[in-house]
C-alpha cells in the first residue's frame, strides 16, 4: 500500500507492516489484496484496517455469517404455519434465535410480523458477528484472561525477588532480648513507674 503514496516509498514500514499483519491476520493474502485494490480504486482516502476488513467481507463473506435479513425472512415466512407450535430447523442459528425471540405463533398471527422479525434479526445478527469478531481478536492477540495474566506477573515477580535475594541476601538482624528488656525497664522507671519485671 505504501507504494501508492510516493512520499512513503523510501520509508521503513516494517513496524507498521507487522502491526497491520497482526490486525488483518485472519484474512488470506488474496482477499486482503483485492480489498485494498478496490478501496484504493474507489475512495480518495488511505484505507484503515476496518475498511479493509469490511471490503474483504463483501468480497469473500465468511462461511458462518448469518444470511441477509431479507433472505432470512423469506426462509421463515415459507415455514410459518399457525397449526405448528415449534419452529422448524433453519439454515442458521441466528434465524432460529430470532424466531424464538419473536415467538413462532406471534410471527404466524401478527400483521407486522415481518417488521418484528427484521428488527430482532438485525440485533441478533450484530451480536453474533461481534462475538465472532471478539473470538478472532482474542486469537490474533493471544488473549489471556486477566486472572491468568496477574498470576503470571506474580510468579515472575517472585522469581525475580528470589534471584535478587540470592545475589544480595538481606542483613540478618540479631536481637539481644536481655538488653531490650533492660532498656525497657530503665525507660519505665525513668517515667516514675515501678518496673513490674
Amino acid at each position: 500500500m505504501a507504494m501508492s503514496i510516493p512520499a512513503w516509498q523510501n520509508k521503513d514500514m516494517s513496524r507498521i507492516g507487522d502491526f497491520w499483519h497482526k490486525m488483518l491476520g485472519d484474512l488470506d493474502y488474496k482477499t486482503a489484496e483485492a480489498a485494498v485494490i478496490k478501496i484504493l480504486r474507489t475512495k480518495n482516502s488511505w484505507p484503515f484496517p476496518a475498511d479493509i476488513l469490511i471490503e474483504a467481507k463483501n468480497i469473500n463473506p465468511p462461511k458462518d455469517a448469518p444470511p441477509l435479513v431479507d433472505d432470512a425472512w423469506i426462509e421463515v415466512y415459507k415455514s410459518l404455519n399457525s397449526y405448528r407450535t415449534e419452529p422448524l430447523e433453519y439454515s442458521h442459528l441466528v434465524i432460529l434465535k430470532t424466531v424464538r425471540s419473536c415467538g413462532y405463533l406471534n410471527l404466524c398471527q401478527r400483521e407486522n410480523a415481518r417488521l418484528d422479525f427484521m428488527t430482532t434479526y438485525k440485533r441478533l445478527s450484530e451480536e453474533y458477528l461481534n462475538q465472532k469478531e471478539n473470538q478472532i481478536v482474542k486469537q490474533l492477540t493471544n488473549y489471556k484472561p486477566l486472572s491468568l495474566l496477574t498470576e503470571n506477573l506474580a510468579a515472575k515477580f517472585d522469581a525475580n525477588r528470589k534471584q535478587i535475594n540470592a545475589k544480595n541476601p538481606p542483613p540478618e538482624i540479631h536481637r539481644n532480648v536481655q538488653n531490650e528488656s533492660k532498656v525497657a525497664q530503665t525507660n519505665f522507671v525513668s517515667f516514675g513507674g515501678n518496673a513490674p519485671f
